[in-house]
């Protein structure tokens, strides 16, 4: 990459990564021998040739991508007009029909986001060359990445506005049905925040993952744990020179799409998943599987012409993942690897983690170690700490005092969105879910990326 890429150095691609954290670096993906020690000296003519190569396929990645992108949009709004509703009234082959298409959008969608990545990340090697390393892209708060927080924000302010959206909402229980009959035009905003983002959700990529629209709820009680956070100040970045400008818009418009197609792709997904549930609830009532989301463990070519005993399938598979969910692999390997065993000590007072810093600001809190299934234990003012977030993590950003995340870049969705937001956030910190001891009370300074452990004592503040 750094050989055909205008201003790229192997550093920058492995010490420097935008993409995958400065942590890169530590992994023994050469072994001794590092790229820039076997890199043959690029002469005259070498240079040519890269820098055509270089613009030819730069050129081919952003030529027609917004049309792409259209298209793909169409595509997925398609799928979702004849593939939801009553999905019991479809047919059998309508609906394995159904299933196939919506996998076709799924993969089209990885493919198309993935075009986007690379053509970001050869503008973005670019634009480091002629405006340093401290870039921050123009992005803007309407990427597609930021709707679930920007969503949770608008609830909330509409909420506020309501001293009867504010007393339900205080309440314990169910609180869709009483909005519906005592704050209905709240309830219509709810609604309609839903159907434009309830798509998302914590680990929204799995298949037996629930969504906000599959559970409202949950989108309910991340907006009333944000109205008892105070207003973020307001993000400023840094003045991009002018030479550099036409390659930070470039750029900045790459990322623009990756979150548009990488959103359109999330829905299809989530489309596919409730045609799978169909199938699941209709082969659970023909005595084939013993609960719906059986249905994701077999094959999508599987499923017109089911194995021969398949429950023993599901019952083996299943198995299989939750031995493999404890298997921790190696960061980077080759060839053969063995299982490793994971143990770091946790953080003493006035110890400290540095990853990189990518949203300023100092916090104190306490630590939540949250997971897809934990993100509801996380309280207002706590620092949410995670091995990575996706894009249905942020709706929580709204009142986590800070983010702190194991893997990341600072073009990462959850270091994207959190700069946009004046979120305090630090990437690519090794090991945070190990070594940050639930509850602890720590600060995070997402300006220097340090998270220091603090005496139990000590007060929490923001600045």
């Amino acid at each position: 990459m750094a050989d055909v890429v205008t201003f790229g150095k192997p550093e920058t691609v492995v010490r420097k990564s935008q993409f995958f954290g400065p942590s890169l670096a530590a992994l023994p993906i050469h072994g001794e021998q590092l790229p820039h020690e076997s890199r043959s000296p690029a002469g005259p003519l070498r240079l040519i040739r890269n820098l055509g190569v270089f613009g030819v396929n730069l050129a081919g990645l952003i030529v027609g991508a917004d049309r792409d992108t259209q298209d793909f949009v169409a595509d997925v709004e398609r799928l979702e007009e004849i593939a939801t509703g009553d999905l019991s009234e479809l047919s059998e082959p309508r609906l394995q029909s159904l299933i196939l298409l919506a996998r076709d959008h799924v993969v089209d969608g990885w493919v198309l986001a993935s075009g986007s990545f690379m053509a970001f990340a050869a503008l973005s090697v670019i634009l480091r060359g002629l405006n340093g390393r401290d870039m921050v892209l123009p992005v803007g708060q309407y990427l597609a990445s930021a709707g679930p927080l920007s969503a949770v924000y608008r609830i909330a302010a509409a909420a506020r506005r309501d001293p009867n959206v504010l007393r339900i909402l205080a309440g314990a229980g169910n609180h869709l049905d009483e909005l519906s009959s005592q704050a209905p035009q709240f309830h219509r905003s709810l609604l309609a925040e839903l159907k434009a983002f309830g798509h998302r959700g914590p680990a929204e990529l799995e298949m037996r993952s629930s969504s906000y629209a599959d559970d409202p709820e949950l989108m309910l009680r991340m907006v009333g744990k944000s109205l008892e956070t105070p207003a973020r100040s307001q993000t400023t970045r840094p003045a991009i020179p002018l030479r550099a400008r036409p390659v930070a818009l470039l750029a900045a418009l790459q990322i623009r799409d990756r979150e548009v197609r990488r959103d359109r792709m999330v829905r299809a997904n989530w489309l596919l998943r409730s045609l799978l549930r169909e199938l699941g609830r209709r082969l659970v009532q023909s005595g084939v599987l013993e609960t719906a989301d059986d249905v994701f463990y077999l094959l999508v070519d599987e499923l017109d012409a089911l194995p021969a005993d398949t429950a023993a399938v599901v019952a083996r598979r299943r198995a299989e993942q939750g031995r493999l969910a404890e298997v921790i692999p190696p960061a980077v390997f080759s060839g053969d690897w063995q299982p490793t065993t994971v143990s770091a000590a946790v953080l003493s007072p006035g110890q400290v983690l540095t990853g990189a810093g990518v949203s300023g600001g100092r916090v104190r809190g306490r630590v939540r170690i949250v997971r897809p299934d934990t993100i509801d234990d996380l309280e207002a003012g706590e620092i949410l700490v995670a091995e990575v977030t996706d894009v249905g993590y942020t709706a929580a950003f709204s009142y986590a005092g800070a983010v702190v995340t194991e893997l990341g870049g600072p073009m990462s969705h959850a270091a994207v969105v959190a700069r946009e937001f004046g979120i305090p956030c630090v990437v690519d910190v090794h090991d945070a879910t190990r070594r940050l001891a639930p509850g602890a009370l720590i600060e995070v300074d997402g300006t220097s990326g340090t998270i220091e452990a603090l005496e139990p004592d000590l007060p929490s503040a923001t600045t």
